[in-house]
């Protein structure tokens, strides 16, 4: 019996490089193992729940689809039961950048140039990114997805402390906010995401009447309109 994933969760499964051992955090049903294992992506997987129930779930899954020797699970706080050596790429998805940032955080014996992050943060974009720029890691990848009308966000990352951005800091706010790769590459979701928030703008200022909320949010509409014209 195969697993049937949605296109956002198959989206970000694809993106493992063949043969990995992955760490699937905040694993829930254990699909992504089940889709990689099933699929020949991965050569083992770890399904990792901060919560026991939800672990139950997918090791029942994990038994059903005849996964067992291939994924483990395991309770985890984020990363910190994982150790060094035991995978070469993890997948934190369907949680706000807060969160992924905060798990990023505390496992610093996991900082090495080996692991690969393939990351959805769901919120804070901006200050996410700024966390991985201003904290070692460099984006490899990013690209945007479009699923039942909603936008979606994935970055490819690794740890490496020698990176320097391709861009200088007078760029740092436009790129933290729409991702440096998503405009140097033209993304086309990133695109229709981008002229959708500048006509939703344009049409709330015409609204206002406080001229203070005027100035923020055409500040905001600024930076859309710098993106936009990146993109061109």
């Amino acid at each position: 019996m195969y697993i049937n994933l949605s296109k956002r969760l198959k989206l970000i499964a694809n993106e493992v490089k063949k043969g990995a051992k992955v760490a699937d955090i905040g694993t829930d049903h254990a699909y992504i193992p089940i889709y990689l294992i099933q699929k020949n992506i991965a050569d083992y997987a770890y399904a990792c729940d901060i919560k026991e129930g939800p672990l139950l779930t997918a090791k029942e899954n994990i038994a059903a689809h005849g996964c067992d020797e291939k994924i483990e699970t395991r309770l985890s706080n984020g990363l910190q039961a994982m150790k060094a050596g035991e995978f070469d790429t993890v997948i934190i998805a369907g949680m706000g950048g807060e969160l992924i940032r905060d798990i990023l955080s505390a496992a610093e014996h996991l900082r090495t140039k080996d692991i690969e992050y393939i990351l959805s943060p769901h919120s804070k974009l901006s200050e996410f990114r700024s966390y991985l720029r201003t904290e070692g890691y460099e984006v490899i990848k990013e690209f945007m997805l479009k699923c039942s009308g909603k936008f979606y966000t994935v970055i490819k990352t690794v740890y490496n402390p020698d990176f320097k951005p391709d861009y200088k800091a007078d760029k740092y706010e436009l790129y933290d906010t729409f991702g440096y790769y998503l405009i140097k590459n033209k993304d086309r979701v990133m695109y229709e995401y981008l002229l959708k928030e500048e006509k939703k703008y344009e049409n709330i200022i015409k609204g206002l009447k406080s001229k203070a909320d005027e100035e923020s949010l055409s500040l905001k509409l600024k930076i859309i309109k710098e993106a936009l014209y990146e993109m061109q």
